[in-house]
């Protein structure tokens, strides 16, 4: 694989899901052999949301994202998620899963 390997970075931190939030074009510019992963990541699950980079998303596609990522949690799944840099759109969607957990901004 060129470039990062997913399934390892999964089993390194001890997730069974990778969440990844590149859009199609960064996969490609950077990873061209990830789609293949991402369309068939077993034994591992992967979930693709392209979310372009210091762009919107729409409210309701990140609560479902968070939803589906707390019911990995709930059911004692770990979950990966990962952007181009990992403090941008990653940040807002797992401090959206923290805070919707009840964990204080403060904390």
């Amino acid at each position: 694989m060129t470039g990062p390997d997913p399934a390892a970075a999964l089993e390194d931190v001890g997730a069974e899901v990778m969440v990844c939030l590149l859009t199609d074009a960064e996969i490609a510019m950077r990873f061209p052999d990830y789609p293949a992963w991402l369309a068939n990541p077993a034994p591992h699950q992967a979930v693709h949301l392209p979310m372009v980079d210091q762009g919107v998303t729409g409210d309701d596609v990140v609560r479902k994202l968070v939803g589906d990522i707390n019911q990995h949690l709930d059911q004692g799944t770990g979950v990966m998620v990962h952007c181009g840099a990992g403090y941008g759109r990653a940040g807002i969607v797992c401090i959206s899963v923290l805070t919707s957990r009840g964990m204080d901004l403060d904390s």
